[in-house]
């Protein structure tokens, strides 16, 4: 074989990718019009909707990828403005956004408002991980979790603040959120959390320590564990509190110590994140903080993570498959091996 037909069969291979995830998966098709029988019309939202997202995938998620997993155009760090301010900010190229505005529009967080979606969410992750984590599944997955833990155990004046900007689908006014529970001695062991959470008397309170790992160190709402002045040890003693990033149009109590420089998802920006008096609200009873932080929140990124990994497994089918037929050896393509 020449050396032109061996580049015109790299790219038939290449040119063979589904244009159209959703309707290039008819186990994923079968699947959703098993579990919706008994509703067409939520059947046939579902479906147009994922149509038109596995579109986006391919077309503005995936080349947007490309260039921001780049190490060119990776997130960079702002600790001051011009004029010396400390804003704490988080630059990506602008083809992060691109993608951004793609994921959300399809409401893949936005379905998280209305109890019982989770055909909707389980498809829109799924198709979503065909690209890997690509800088906005973990965001999205926070968010969900987030989403979820202020709805179902947030008091009233907390959820009516904090939840709506987090569920809207237009990219550019949406609120993402984020999950910092790792610090320094305590990992797995949740419970050696040193944190601390000061009561101001009027609900809400201080929250000051180091977090350790933070994804989405970007995010407009933060989820943490602190535990509360006079709480006991161990995990029974943790509180779970939503912080929004800013106070005032300033910096609420944080400073980003450094992103991290990670392997895979280096899109993503993950950093140490400081709390020096932050202004944070409980989500649900303090003394069951620990409860909502993993019944809930952790449970969704769970959940999210094995349809992440299905996601990624269809992906390498496509590609081996699709590769196997086009590749040659021998004479054969090395379909035709064992």
């Amino acid at each position: 074989m020449d050396f032109e037909q061996a580049r015109k069969d790299f790219d038939a291979w290449r040119a063979s990718y589904p244009a159209d995830l959703y309707s290039a998966d008819p186990a994923l098709r079968l699947l959703n019009r098993l579990g919706l029988a008994s509703d067409t019309a939520r059947l046939d939202a579902l479906e147009r909707d994922a149509t038109a997202f596995g579109r986006e995938i391919v077309s503005v998620v995936g080349p947007a990828a490309q260039r921001y997993e780049h190490r060119d155009h990776l997130p960079e760090l702002q600790r001051y403005d011009a004029d010396g301010r400390a804003v704490e900010a988080v630059h990506f190229d602008p083809s992060y956004h691109d993608a951004g505005r793609a994921i959300w529009a399809s409401g893949i967080v936005a379905h998280s408002g209305t109890p019982g979606r989770a055909f909707e969410q389980a498809t829109l992750l799924y198709l979503l991980s065909t690209e890997g984590e690509a800088g906005h599944t973990c965001p999205a997955t926070c968010t969900i979790g987030l989403a979820r833990a202020l709805r179902r155990r947030g008091s009233d004046a907390v959820r009516d603040r904090f939840l709506p900007p987090l569920l809207e689908r237009d990219y550019d006014a949406v609120e993402r959120g984020s999950q910092f529970l790792t610090e320094v001695q305590g990992g797995s062991d949740v419970g050696a959390n040193a944190s601390v959470a000061e009561p101001l008397g009027d609900g809400r309170y201080r929250i000051t320590g180091e977090k350790w790992f933070c994804s989405v160190a970007d995010a407009d709402q933060f989820l943490l564990t602190a535990r509360a002045i006079g709480g006991v040890a161990g995990t029974k003693g943790l509180g779970c509190f939503v912080m929004p990033r800013e106070v005032d149009g300033h910096p609420n109590g944080f400073r980003i110590r450094r992103l991290k420089d990670k392997l895979g998802t280096r899109g993503l920006a993950s950093g140490e994140i400081d709390l020096d008096g932050a202004i944070a609200w409980p989500i649900g009873p303090v003394e069951e903080g620990f409860k909502t932080a993993v019944s809930i929140v952790l449970n969704t990124s769970r959940w999210a993570t094995a349809l992440g990994s299905t996601g990624i497994m269809r992906r390498a089918y496509l590609e081996a498959s699709a590769y196997a037929r086009a590749r040659t050896a021998f004479g054969n393509p090395i379909s035709h091996f064992p």
